[in-house]
């Protein structure tokens, strides 16, 4: 069995599915009877008059077609994010399959205050593919409702983190403050300040909150943004950002929880990945949170008290801290790499015997 994968523009910086991507083809070349490879394509215009934004729309609808037209004959080619389904007819192969993750550009569309047409048109093909893979139940269920295709025809497969990254090894993490100019000794929380609805407004509201319980608190977040201004509360907020997959694992081992008050996901991967390194977690009830964090650490964000009151606990009891941490542990014992590889291959060969029945 060959198998082509298909990968994002670096330049269009889907950071989790180019992880998923390599994920996929180092653990699938290791079956039995199965070879692998995978595609990046390469930006090959550069018109001076247009901006970025409308040269990349370019690139991944004229360019990112015309790249792989010349690809040769395989029985397998998966397309790993859904924002390319449209290659769907330049694909020289048996079988096409595609990994769908979400539809927030269309759900929160006047959130973006942009014009989705290009991420609608993309997705007009993607009932085309053999087969898609969705990341979570509640991204097959939205998917259903929005493109009406046959459940049948989407398999729900969670999707792992890298185990060697993001595990339980013991690190120094007086090292990691220095590295990050942290304090050693306030209780540290994580929160993600990245894009609009992982809700950092609302993480904020939290942390003045707790403040006014225990002043030793402070916030690590993360950003792609420029440097904000909280005062009064600047010395207790540190802004880090274009972190490593490594670094992430680092500050999740020497951090005492993470604060995660999406107001939706299409998996919270972020969430998988403390859990793997055994940090509490405390996030929302939105989206596919139900599916990834356990029901103990999922709140309404109505009842800011209630998460209040759960956080502070952590922080002063130390069984309660520990019976956080397994609970972690635990719920991303669920979540393998292995199982992953696994049922993905599953899933290519119950496609091709079907094929090679009809």
């Amino acid at each position: 069995m060959k198998i082509k994968y298909y990968f994002c523009f670096k330049e269009d910086h889907r950071r989790s599915m180019d992880v998923l991507g390599k994920l996929i083809n180092d653990g699938i070349k290791n079956f039995k009877n199965t070879s692998t490879s995978f595609f990046i394509p390469k930006v090959k215009f550069n018109f001076l008059s247009f901006n970025k934004v409308i040269q990349m729309r370019f690139e991944r609808f004229i360019s990112y077609p015309l790249q792989i037209l010349s690809i040769k004959y395989t029985d397998i080619a998966h397309v790993i994010d859904h924002g390319y389904s449209h290659l769907v007819y330049f694909l020289n192969a048996k079988l096409k399959i595609i990994t769908f993750n979400d539809l927030i550009p269309i759900l929160f569309e006047k959130k973006f205050h942009k014009n989705n047409t290009l991420v609608k048109l993309s997705l007009f093909f993607i009932d085309k593919y053999d087969h898609i893979i969705s990341l979570s139940k509640q991204s097959k269920k939205d998917l259903i409702k929005y493109k009406k295709i046959k459940p049948n025809k989407i398999s729900v497969i969670y999707p792992p983190v890298e185990e060697h990254i993001f595990n339980l090894k013991k690190i120094d993490k007086k090292k990691v403050y220095r590295k990050y100019n942290i304090p050693l000794k306030p209780k540290k929380i994580i929160v993600f300040d990245n894009v609009f609805y992982k809700n950092f407004d609302f993480s904020f509201k939290i942390f003045c909150k707790l403040l006014e319980i225990n002043d030793d608190v402070i916030l690590i977040k993360i950003s792609n943004y420029k440097k904000r201004v909280f005062d009064p509360y600047d010395q207790k907020i540190f802004e880090l950002n274009n972190l490593s997959r490594i670094d992430m694992s680092l500050l999740y081992k020497s951090c005492d929880l993470l604060l995660f008050p999406s107001l939706y996901e299409g998996f919270g991967m972020p969430c998988l990945e403390a859990m793997k390194c055994g940090l509490p977690v405390v996030s929302s009830n939105n989206g596919s949170l139900k599916e990834v964090v356990n029901i103990q650490n999922r709140f309404n964000l109505n009842n800011q008290n209630k998460i209040i009151k759960h956080i502070n606990r952590i922080f002063i009891d130390k069984q309660f801290l520990k019976l956080n941490k397994n609970i972690s542990i635990n719920q991303s014992k669920k979540f393998k790499e292995d199982d992953y590889y696994l049922q993905i291959q599953k899933i290519y060969q119950k496609l091709l015997l079907l094929n090679k029945k009809n």
